[in-house]
């Protein structure tokens, strides 16, 4: 039963792909114009469309599998990159990147990463420090980081040039895919792909979020190592996306309650479909 939903997922994303390709304000006159590089179609399939929605399924996959891993993490179902803070730290990051080093791309998403990992520090220690990790506690954690950071990128905002760096970060804060091109595509693949390698094949090492530590050393497991390597993975995913295409919210709060109600509560197929619903998603 699974394996047809599966089945039937990866249909609806291939369609949707075939779509976002085929449809929209300019028409195909003759398929001859597709393959033909001096037509217009030719540029906008291959250099505006084909780089969005590639960028699309990347993204969408990406930040379904992160809130995924941080469900499974924080065992909070309502444990999101955005309620927890995570999102307005690379927020606030690349905003401060912008802001600094308006021309290097490279610096704006190292420092959008390094945000994202402290705002996910700063929830780490303090549910340590407070020893009570309910899920209230744990929100309202990620509400005041969420905050703090939104705070700070408005301080930049008011610190920036009016006339060049405001419109850009705010431009950048509505979240967009506008700008994809292939530049976009290979930088953030390269960061992507090999994390969810990674998540793919040690997937049900992620499942032992949920049980006691000295159960999950029995089975020959360090859980503070795989927690510790799982959330890098999903602030890896976040801070990529975030400083490439701005604020893209509620995919990683949504997606996997969905996947986990199509899954019955069976985890073998669990990320996969996470992933794929993740990318219909912000195809749509």
């Amino acid at each position: 039963m699974n394996q047809s939903r599966i089945i039937l997922l990866g249909f609806i994303l291939l369609l949707l792909i075939i779509l976002s390709i085929f449809l929209g304000r300019f028409p195909l006159n003759s398929l001859y114009d597709i393959f033909n590089p001096a037509t217009l179609y030719h540029k906008l399939i291959f250099q505006i469309r084909l780089p969005r929605i590639i960028t699309s399924v990347l993204f969408g996959s990406s930040l379904a599998l992160a809130g995924l891993i941080l469900q499974k993490a924080f065992q909070n179902p309502i444990a999101d990159p955005g309620i927890l803070g995570i999102s307005q730290g690379a927020s606030f990051g690349a905003a401060l990147g912008i802001l600094l080093f308006p021309d290097n791309g490279s610096l704006i998403r190292g420092i959008s990463f390094l945000f994202s990992i402290f705002a996910l520090l700063i929830i780490y220690f303090l549910t340590e420090m407070i020893q009570k990790k309910d899920k209230l506690t744990i929100i309202l954690i990620g509400i005041s980081i969420s905050a703090l950071f939104s705070a700070g990128v408005g301080m930049i905002k008011y610190l920036a040039d009016h006339l060049d760096e405001l419109p850009s970060i705010v431009y950048w804060l509505l979240g967009s895919l506008s700008n994809s091109n292939w530049n976009y595509v290979i930088h953030s693949a390269l960061v992507i792909l090999p994390c969810m390698m990674y998540v793919f094949l040690a997937q049900w090492r992620l499942n032992i979020f949920s049980i006691d530590k000295k159960v999950a050393f029995s089975f020959g497991v360090n859980k503070s190592i795989e927690l510790t390597v799982g959330l890098f993975v999903s602030v890896l995913f976040v801070s990529t996306v975030i400083s490439a295409s701005g604020t893209v919210g509620w995919i990683g709060l949504i997606v996997p309650n969905l996947s986990r109600m199509m899954n019955k509560g069976l985890q073998k197929y669990l990320f996969l479909t996470t992933a794929m619903i993740g990318s219909i998603f912000l195809i749509i």
